[in-house]
């Protein structure tokens, strides 16, 4: 968030705001499939790194804290 320090006195009432936002949409697409996929970054789950105790676990603790 360095960049208003680099950039003209015109660009400093919106260059914040656009850098935060590119970096939004860059955790976005890193998170979801697609753009996973755009990035080069893998998009299916790996089933051998899941662990059979999390997969008997996860279920349980959604519904927990859907009931809380």
């Amino acid at each position: 968030m360095a960049a208003p320090d680099f950039v003209s006195d015109d660009v400093r009432s919106w260059i914040s705001m656009a850098i935060a936002a590119l970096s939004l949409v860059y955790v976005v697409m890193l998170r979801n499939p697609r753009g996973g996929a755009l990035l080069g970054r893998p998009t299916r789950v790996r089933r051998d790194e899941i662990s059979p105790r999390f997969i008997r676990l996860a279920p349980l603790v959604m519904v927990a804290v859907a009931v809380i």
